[in-house]
C-alpha cells in the first residue's frame, strides 16, 4: 500500500514537471495516466542501472554524464517509438543513427532554452547590460580618452519612473515591441514574460538586435535592410493562415481564399526584393557572431540554420542550377518544401535522396511528430535527474559541452555560405534562391485551401441532413 502511495505521489509529480518550462502547453499532448505510469517506470530503470554500474562488481567506474544522457534518450525514445510502432516503425529503421543523435542535440539545446531553473533576465536587465549606450559604465572610452558615460544609470538609486531612467526605459521597451512584432504573427507563438524574457541562451543571439539598429556602415545597412525584410517576408502569410479557434482547428473569415492569395502576392512581392549575395551576406555575418560565443555556440548555430537555413538553401540552390530538365527542377523544389522544417544535414539529404513525393512527405511529417514527442518526453525525465542532482549544479555547463561537442556532426562545420554558391551570372541563383524560397509558401497555401475545401464540403452535407 505503501508502494502505490509513493508510485502515486511520483506521477503526479511528473504530471506537474511540465510547469518547469516555459511554456507548459507543448506537454498536454501526451497528458493521460498510463504514458506517466509508464515514464515512472522508465525513471526507476535508469536509477537502478546508474547504481549498477557504479557499484563494485562493475569496477566501481559508474557511467559517464554523456551515457547517462544518452540512457536517458534511449528510455524517451523507444517509449514513443512503442506508442507509434506503426507509424514510426519504417521511419526508424531508415534514419535510426541519424534521428537519435538529432532528438539528444535538440533535446538538450530545447532543454536549458526553456526550463525554468535557469534564470533569464528581463528585458530591463538585458537592456542595462548590453545596450551600446552602456547604461552600466560610469566611464566609456572616447578618442582614447576615459570619459563620463551621460547614458550611465546607478540602479540602486535611480529607480522605476526616475527621469534618469528614461533613456534605458524606452530603449527597454522599443526592444520588447521589436520581438513582440518578430513573434506575434508566426504559426507557433514563442511565449515569454517580462521576468523571462531573455533566457541565458538567448543573449548572444540578441545582441544582433543592437547591431541591427545601431550599425551605420555601408555592410551594416545592407545586413539591417535584408534582416528587416527577411523578418517580414512571411507576416502576411502567418495572418492569412493563423484564422484559427482556441483549440488550432481552422475558422476561416469569410473572405479566407482571397485573403490567402493578397498573402502570396505580398509574398511574391517582398521576395523579389531580396538579393541572394544579401542573404548569404546576412547569413555570414550571423555565423561570425555565433562564434564569438564558445559556450553557446551550439545551440546559436542549431538556430541559425532553424532559422534561415543558409547551409542546405546553399546546397540546393546547386542542385537546381544542375537540372537538366522541368521536371527534375520542379521535383527537387517539392521535395526541398517538404523537408523545410528539418535543419539537419545528414536527415534531410536521407529522405531527400529516396525522391519519390509521397514518402519523403510522410517521413517529412513524421519527423517533426516523432521527435517532438521524444524530446517532450526526454525533458521530462532528464528534469527529475538534474532536480536529483544527478549532473550537479554545473549541468548547464556540462549539456552545452556535449552539444557544442555534437554541432559539427548534426549540422555542420562552419562554411562561407556565399562562396560556395556555382555561378555563371546573377540571375541563375537568384531565381533558384527565389524558387526555394516559394516552394514551402506554395505547399502551405495548398494545403490551406484543401482544408477549407473539405471544411466547407462538410457544412453543406451536415446542412442538407
Amino acid at each position: 500500500m505503501k508502494e502505490d502511495t509513493k508510485k502515486a505521489q511520483s506521477i503526479a509529480k511528473l504530471k506537474e514537471a511540465k510547469n518547469n518550462f516555459h511554456d507548459p502547453n507543448k506537454f498536454l499532448a501526451v497528458d493521460n495516466d498510463k504514458y506517466y505510469s509508464i515514464l515512472y517506470e522508465n525513471i526507476l530503470d535508469i536509477q537502478d542501472e546508474i547504481s549498477t554500474f557504479a557499484s563494485e562488481s562493475y569496477s566501481g567506474q559508474g557511467l559517464t554524464l554523456n551515457e547517462i544522457l544518452r540512457l536517458i534518450l534511449g528510455k524517451s525514445y523507444n517509449l514513443i517509438l512503442a506508442i507509434g510502432y506503426e507509424l514510426y516503425r519504417d521511419f526508424d529503421e531508415y534514419v535510426h543513427n541519424e534521428v537519435f543523435d538529432v532528438c539528444l542535440f535538440q533535446g538538450l539545446c530545447t532543454y536549458i532554452q526553456e526550463t525554468n531553473r535557469i534564470q533569464a533576465s528581463t528585458a530591463i536587465q538585458y537592456t542595462y547590460t548590453h545596450s551600446p549606450k552602456q547604461f552600466n559604465q560610469e566611464g566609456v572610452m572616447k578618442d582614447d580618452l576615459d570619459v563620463r558615460n551621460p547614458y550611465y544609470i546607478n540602479l540602486a538609486y535611480d529607480k522605476e519612473g526616475n527621469e534618469k531612467r528614461e533613456p534605458l526605459t524606452k530603449t527597454s521597451a522599443n526592444m520588447r515591441q521589436y520581438k513582440s512584432r518578430l513573434f506575434a504573427n508566426r504559426l507557433s507563438p514563442i511565449p515569454g514574460t517580462e521576468w523571462m524574457f531573455m533566457p541565458n541562451a538567448s543573449e548572444h543571439e540578441w545582441l544582433q538586435y543592437f547591431e541591427y539598429i545601431g550599425d551605420k556602415s555601408e555592410d551594416g545597412k545592407i545586413f539591417r535592410d535584408t534582416f528587416k525584410r527577411i523578418g517580414n517576408l512571411y507576416n502576411d502569410l502567418y495572418k492569412a493562415l493563423k484564422q484559427n479557434d482556441k483549440n488550432g482547428i481552422l475558422k476561416p473569415k469569410e473572405n479566407y481564399l482571397e485573403d490567402l492569395q493578397i498573402a502570396y502576392t505580398k509574398f511574391q512581392h517582398k521576395l523579389q526584393k531580396i538579393d541572394f549575395e544579401n542573404y548569404f551576406l546576412l547569413c555570414e555575418h550571423c555565423l561570425e557572431h555565433v562564434k564569438k560565443d564558445a559556450s553557446y555556440y551550439g545551440i546559436n548555430l542549431y538556430r541559425l540554420e532553424k532559422e534561415f537555413k543558409p547551409y542546405i538553401i546553399t546546397l540546393e540552390m546547386n542542385k537546381l542550377m544542375l537540372c537538366e530538365d522541368e521536371k527534375e527542377f520542379q521535383l527537387l523544389l517539392d521535395i526541398s518544401g517538404y523537408l523545410r522544417d528539418i535543419p539537419y544535414l545528414k536527415i534531410y539529404e536521407k529522405i531527400a535522396n529516396l525522391k519519390e513525393r509521397e514518402i519523403v512527405c510522410r517521413y517529412a511529417a513524421i519527423f517533426s511528430i516523432f521527435i517532438g514527442e521524444v524530446i517532450r518526453t526526454f525533458m521530462l525525465i532528464l528534469d527529475r535527474f538534474v532536480e536529483k542532482g544527478f549532473f550537479g549544479k554545473e549541468y548547464e555547463r556540462t549539456f552545452l559541452e556535449i552539444i557544442n561537442i555534437m554541432a559539427a556532426n548534426v549540422l555542420y562545420e562552419p562554411i562561407e555560405y556565399k562562396s560556395r554558391i556555382k555561378k555563371e551570372n546573377h540571375e541563375m541563383p537568384q531565381v533558384a534562391f527565389a524558387c526555394l524560397l516559394t516552394a514551402p509558401v506554395k505547399q502551405n497555401i495548398k494545403m490551406a485551401i484543401e482544408q477549407y475545401v473539405h471544411l466547407e464540403q462538410l457544412k453543406k452535407t451536415n446542412s442538407s441532413e
